[in-house]
């Protein structure tokens, strides 16, 4: 038995501690995940941090023969869509900032266009909409297939595709100076 279905039997059987196990397994990916939908690190963390007690509180639901990280992104990525709809949650782009690039051995123009890069694609991916932003990072950054999408968002594979299709063409021309 891996340390992964440990916790969760852990949990099943009501011991907290088995949380810390996942915690570590997943906290990370689950930010990332936030992040890059909601695109606020603060609200991510609340809300992954709700996702874990959510998760903790429903293991019971949780098929134990199946991996635990699609069903927790899952719970992830909704709870990320509820919170854009139920704030309403608008992204001003002014005030968003760009990481720093930390990597001193690159070259000074490499680095600059890396960071304007990055900054255009994060501008692009908050012109989009969050369902279709949710798609794209999901697709992409966590490496699920389109029909494994559908089925972790509970949408039509043919949503899916569109959503994909719609969002990479916008992206296309929101960046196509770059």
């Amino acid at each position: 038995m891996n340390q992964e279905q440990t916790a969760i039997q852990r949990l099943k059987q009501g011991d907290i501690s088995g949380l810390e196990v996942l915690v570590k397994l997943y906290q990370v990916k689950a930010v990332y995940l936030a992040d890059l939908i909601v695109r606020d690190v603060d609200l991510a963390q609340d809300i992954v941090q709700t996702a874990f007690l959510r998760a903790y509180e429903h293991i019971n639901q949780f098929n134990s023969s199946r991996p635990f990280g699609p069903w927790f992104l899952k719970i992830v990525t909704n709870d990320s869509l509820k919170s854009i709809q139920k704030n309403k949650w608008i992204v001003r782009l002014d005030d968003l900032q760009p990481d720093i690039l930390t990597n001193f051995e690159l070259e000074l123009d490499f680095a600059l266009e890396k960071e304007e890069l990055h900054r255009c694609v994060w501008e692009a991916l908050g012109k989009i909409s969050a369902p279709q932003r949710a798609a794209i990072v999901m697709y992409y950054y966590l490496g699920y297939s389109s029909k494994d999408l559908a089925e972790k968002i509970d949408v039509p594979h043919a949503t899916i595709r569109w959503r994909l299709r719609y969002a990479i063409n916008r992206l296309r021309d929101l960046l196509s100076f770059y």
